[in-house]
């Protein structure tokens, strides 16, 4: 299959002279670099583009007689372009998972630290990999309507971020918004799984609707010091300090819950109303 794929592209490649500005790049484009991820259809992810203030990804590129439909973003296609300002991707439908071990100052992805990016459009992602806007400080709201997972870290310290619309993600992934720290509004209404610390110091948030989540992380919302009400209604699962140091809050409905951790929510010291499921 390797060998296949090599012969294949260079076929496309035949007679073409291209420059290689990164290594796993099989042509370029008006400024950007693609990697053929599908012969079958004819498919390309973006594996870099340029620095620039305001950033156009096509939805398809001609190359050698040939039109390949660009879908996907590589994990590091334009990590610390500090000019970028605004990004339309109409047709991508994934963003790859970012690299990075051990600890997540470690992770970068593909639009991590992007600091004066504050637009962006992605109507048909599907997926949003890991860290891919890590560390994007200028980002003020992000909408994706057809997003169903949110990969670790992808949005950790976009501490302009005040506002997210994610109405068909299923998973939310670990410390995916921790330390966003002007976040006020969160709508997952299809979210059945929140990891852990995926709001962590989120000290702005100040309602939490979840009505499909079953599962909550550990530290999921801890210390979100202005979080005043939780409504979980089929929540089974609350993970350990899922909601430590939420000083605000007042009142807890969890009518099905089978599991809560320790501390889950130690120090809610305003925490006057709780509702369980009635022991039998």
């Amino acid at each position: 299959m390797k060998y296949l794929r090599t012969f294949i592209i260079i076929c496309l490649l035949a007679f073409t002279a291209f420059p290689v500005i990164a290594e796993n790049v099989d042509f370029t484009v008006d400024g950007f670099g693609y990697s053929i991820t599908s012969t079958t259809p004819l498919t390309v992810e973006v594996v870099s583009g340029p620095d620039e203030a305001v950033v156009t990804i096509p939805s398809t590129v001609v190359f050698n007689n040939r039109t390949f439909r660009v879908t996907g973003i590589s994990y590091d296609a334009f990590r610390n372009h500090t000019e970028l300002r605004s990004v339309d991707m109409p047709s991508i439908t994934y963003i790859e998972d970012g690299n990075g071990e051990y600890y997540v100052d470690n992770y970068k992805g593909a639009f991590a630290g992007c600091s004066n990016l504050s637009h962006v459009n992605m109507p048909a992602a599907t997926s949003i990999g890991i860290a891919a806007f890590k560390d994007c400080d200028a980002l003020a709201s992000i909408s994706l309507p057809v997003a169903t997972s949110i990969g670790d870290y992808a949005f950790w310290d976009c501490n302009a971020l005040t506002s997210i619309s994610l109405p068909a993600a299923t998973t939310i992934g670990v410390g995916a918004f921790q330390y966003c720290n002007t976040l006020t509004s969160v709508r997952l209404p299809a979210a059945t799984s929140i990891g852990g610390e995926a709001f962590y110091d989120c000290n702005t948030l100040t309602s939490v609707r979840l009505p499909a989540a079953t599962s909550i992380g550990g530290e999921a919302f801890y210390d979100c010091k202005a979080l005043t009400s939780v409504s979980l209604p089929v929540a089974t699962s609350i993970g350990h300090e899922a909601f430590e140091f939420c000083d605000a809050l007042t009142s807890v409905s969890l009518p099905v819950a089978t599991s809560i951790g320790g501390g889950a929510f130690q120090y809610c010291n305003a925490l006057t109303s709780v509702s369980l499921p009635v022991a039998t």
